[in-house]
């Protein structure tokens, strides 16, 4: 199957492709609203909570943004895998640091998201210096 072919089908087959997906599928973070899927010998991540996924999708937002200066992209090109993966898992990683959600729910996305915004009231008030460091100085890949 070309790619053009696995996008169009992948695109039909969930529509609601998670935020996280890929620190889903790293295994860094989990999600109690997200499903996996198989598609094509692939895994994907489906969201199935529209409440969850438009917060994620606007704190995703914020971490690419304020991370521009940070990860030295002055431009509008698109992400490399690696910034992804730093503004998502460092991110995560910041904020799951700065909530006050129960050690058990600790890798939740959903718990981490729904608790930092009730906790902080806005995303925007999240202090970004600190979110900022982590995603700068994440190691996300595994030492070889």
């Amino acid at each position: 199957m070309d790619e053009h072919a696995y996008r169009a089908i992948h695109r039909d087959a969930n529509p609601v492709r998670c935020v996280f997906a890929k620190t889903i599928l790293s295994a860094r973070f989990r999600c109690g609203a997200a499903q996996k899927m198989l598609l094509a010998e692939r895994e994907t991540v489906a969201c199935i909570d529209n409440g969850t996924r438009e917060l994620c999708q606007q704190l995703l937002e914020l971490f690419a943004e304020k991370s521009r200066f940070a990860l030295r992209r002055m431009d509008e090109a698109p992400l490399t895998h690696g910034q992804t993966m730093r503004i998502q898992i460092g991110g995560l990683t910041a904020v799951k640091n700065l909530s006050n959600a129960p050690q058990e729910n600790g890798d939740d996305v959903r718990c981490i998201v729904k608790q930092i915004r009730q906790q902080f009231h806005d995303f925007e008030s999240l202090p970004f210096d600190v979110i900022m460091r982590e995603i700068v100085h994440i190691q996300w890949r595994g030492k070889k």
